[in-house]
């Protein structure tokens, strides 16, 4: 489970908050011992490859797994759930770094390369 720090005019991250709060609340569900990575990221390209680095060397050792990646999008009134991952870099401003990517893949291939999500988010919510 991830969050992520301030970022641009984004001082209080809300997904910094989720992040503290939610091992507490699967601590009085008595299912923490369930959760294996907890961590607020810092917003740049070099903290988030070297997070996933880490939860994918996890997950190794484990035949079933979630990854919960938790982001804010500026302006949104409500949650809302991703379903589709893109293969572009392509930032407004820099991250909290000073990268500044332009329409670059992430991973090699094709800018029209995405992933999707197995999980029926409908019925997760």
């Amino acid at each position: 489970m991830t969050g992520f720090g301030k970022f641009a005019n984004i001082l209080e991250n809300p997904s910094t908050h989720l992040v503290k709060a939610l091992p507490k609340l699967l601590e009085k569900a008595k299912i923490k011992d369930k959760l294996k990575h907890s961590e607020v990221v810092t917003v740049s390209c070099e903290d988030c490859d070297s997070t996933l680095d880490q939860i994918y060397k996890q997950l190794n050792s484990y035949d079933k797994h979630i990854v919960l990646n938790f982001g804010v999008a500026a302006g949104r009134k409500e949650f809302s759930l991703e379903t589709i991952g893109k293969n572009i870099k392509d930032f407004r401003c820099p991250d909290e770094r000073g990268n500044l990517f332009k329409n670059e893949t992430i991973e090699s291939g094709k800018l029209t390369k995405t992933r999707e999500t197995s999980l029926d988010l409908v019925k997760a919510c």
